[in-house]
Formats: structure tokens, sequence, C-alpha cells
């Protein structure tokens, strides 16, 4: 058991962040090598960053899909009347 913790910690910030972008889905599988959300473009190669870069990004997403719902909801509404 000591050598699988031992073995936990010899990873470095890079492998880490590697290993969760490889871990993304549909939605979020273009990680960019800088996160362009946050001032002065550092490079997505810290946990942390990831983390910062991930929560934007799917505000992004959910946002945008949101306001897509809107507007189906509302031509749907819209069509109903007129037609």
């Amino acid at each position: 058991m000591n050598t699988n913790n031992a073995n936990a910690n010899t990873f470095v910030d890079t492998q880490k962040c590697d290993i969760l972008k490889s871990k993304m889905m549909d939605k979020f599988s273009l990680v960019l090598a800088n996160d362009s959300y946050t001032g002065g473009n550092p490079a997505i190669n810290l946990p942390i960053i990831f983390t910062v870069w991930l929560h934007h990004k799917c505000q992004e997403v959910m946002t945008r899909n949101t306001e897509l719902a809107l507007q189906s909801l509302i031509q749907e509404r819209i069509s109903k009347l007129f037609f």
C-alpha cells in the first residue's frame, strides 16, 4: 500500500493536466493550449488552471445551449400565433 501512495506523488502537474484533458467528453474535447478566458492567456499546464478553464468553458456551453433552447421556444410560439 505504501508503494502505491509513493507512486501517486510522482505525477507532475503537467502530467496530471494531460490526464484531465484526455478525460474530457464531446463538448469539451478541444482543450486549447492556453486559457483564453483568463487574463494573460496562461498555458493550461496546471490542474488549477485547467479547473478554471473548465469552469468558464462549461458556463459558455451551457449559456449557448440555453440561448438556443429559448430561441427555439420563441420561434415555436410565434409560428403557432401566425399559422
